[in-house]
Order: C-alpha cells, then structure tokens, then sequence
C-alpha cells in the first residue's frame, strides 16, 4: 500500500526514492533510531516458546501467542522496511522501463548480476557471521544491510535468468501461482 502512490510518479521520482530508501536503509545501523532490537535471548526465548506453541498448542493458544508476537515482530519490520519499499520500487522501475518485459535481452547481464551478487554477498555475510569485519568501523557497521541488499538483487537476478532456461524455467514456472499467492499475502 506504501508504494501504491509511486505508481502515478514519475520515472524520475521512482528512481529518486529507490535511492532515497535504500540509502536509508544502508545507514540505518549507524543512526540512533528510537527503534528498540530485541535481545538474542528474549529472541531465543521467543523461538523456543513458538515451537511448543506451534507444535501442541490448540487454534485459541496459536492465536494468542500471534498476537503477543506482534510487540516483538514489529520494530523488526520498521527496520527492513525502507528496503523493502526500496526493492518493490526497483521492480515498477524495471516493469517501466521494459526490462520485465524483454528479459531476453538482458539474460548476459542477468546471469553476470545474479552470479556477481551472490558470491560477494555470501562472501559478505560469511565475513561478517566469523567476525572478519568487527575492525572496519563504519563500513563493518554497514555492512550486513549492504550484504543483504547485494543479495537480495543477486538471488532476483539469478531467478530471472533461470526462468528463461529451457528446462529450469519450465520446473520454475510450477512455483509461480505460489509466489502469486505469497505476494497477495503480502499485500493483505
């Protein structure tokens, strides 16, 4: 619903809020946001009582403890959400500009993109998961979401170069009425 207005924007604007948001995004770590982060323990804590519940809880108890999880959940969606706004405003500016349409024409540099991207952001995530990049201060601190963007256009990149392999795009394309769903979910 949040990029809804970007529909009607012009080219121009999309692009300047895609940079606008990711950049956000990017920073974010470095910035004094009133944004709480729940500790790893209270996140343990949550995980273990989820599984019981989800496991052997009856409907009423699953209801109950999705709702309680909210507190918890939502100042992590307040984090990821400029990416998010970011990564859906990158795909209107690549279905404008034909890039969705013809994706033929691009398959070199989607298969370069996906490939380039998933290998520096796993080599990224790997430095940062072994504490490689505790001494580069700002750049350390920014690192994980610069990472987990060069990721994210890795993996969708990847996926659009696959979907256009004869043999792989026809066993891709059974998941499609899945991600129609996820997304309508998504959007609800």
């Amino acid at each position: 619903i949040l990029v809804l207005p970007f529909l009607a924007a012009p080219t121009w604007a999309v692009a300047v809020a895609i940079a606008c948001f990711l950049a956000l995004y990017v920073v974010m770590p470095a910035m004094s946001l009133p944004i709480p982060w729940p500790s790893t323990e209270l996140l343990q804590r949550h995980v273990a009582e989820a599984n019981t519940t989800y496991a052997s809880g009856n409907a009423l108890d699953v209801w109950r403890f999705s709702i309680r999880e909210l507190n918890l959940l939502l100042p992590m969606h307040l984090w990821i959400l400029p990416r998010s706004i970011g990564l859906f405003l990158l795909g209107i500016l690549a279905w404008r500009s034909g890039f969705m349409q013809y994706q033929e024409r691009h398959l070199r540099f989607l298969w370069i993109a996906g490939g380039v991207g998933i290998l520096i952001g796993a080599a990224t995530t790997i430095a940062i998961a072994v504490g490689a990049t505790a001494r580069w201060g700002i750049f350390g601190t920014l690192l994980p979401n610069i990472s987990s963007l060069i990721l994210a256009i890795g993996y969708g990149s990847l996926t659009l170069a696959l979907v256009q392999h004869p043999v792989v795009g026809q066993v891709l394309k059974v998941f499609a009425p899945l991600g129609r769903m996820a997304f309508t979910n998504y959007i609800m």
